[in-house]
């Protein structure tokens, strides 16, 4: 029984350090993104 929650609780871990990575990885291209918006924003004003 033990060894089936620690099991549950490394999952947990693992999935969590995934959508943390995917979100990094986003993050990354959105944040280009956001720099040339705010280029072009400040641009026009």
């Amino acid at each position: 029984m033990n060894n089936y929650g620690s099991n549950i609780f490394l999952r947990l871990i693992y999935l969590k350090l995934s959508i943390l990575m995917d979100f990094i990885k986003v993050e990354e291209n959105n944040y280009i993104e956001k720099i040339q918006v705010f280029y072009l924003l400040n641009r026009f004003n």
